[in-house]
């Protein structure tokens, strides 16, 4: 699973429970300390959030792939 679409799961999902049933990967917790420890997510009260510097990660990889579809139609 890419780092992009794990931080849209987070995004949607922040409870570690949801975020397993949505994954059957046995690697997400090693996945999402990852995205913690380059501080993309941040854990607290049980729960993972985005921080600032995963939501604009998020945007730039949306806006890579709508560019890249778009480079690829034409």
């Amino acid at each position: 699973m890419s780092e992009a679409a794990l931080l849209a799961l987070v995004a949607r999902s922040s409870s570690p429970s949801a975020l397993a049933r949505q994954v059957e990967n046995a690697l997400l917790f090693p996945l999402l300390r990852r995205l913690e420890g380059r501080g993309y997510v941040l854990r607290r009260g049980g729960t993972y959030r985005l921080t600032s510097r995963g939501r604009r990660e998020l945007e730039l990889a949306r806006a890579l792939r709508l560019a890249t579809a778009r480079a690829l139609a034409a």
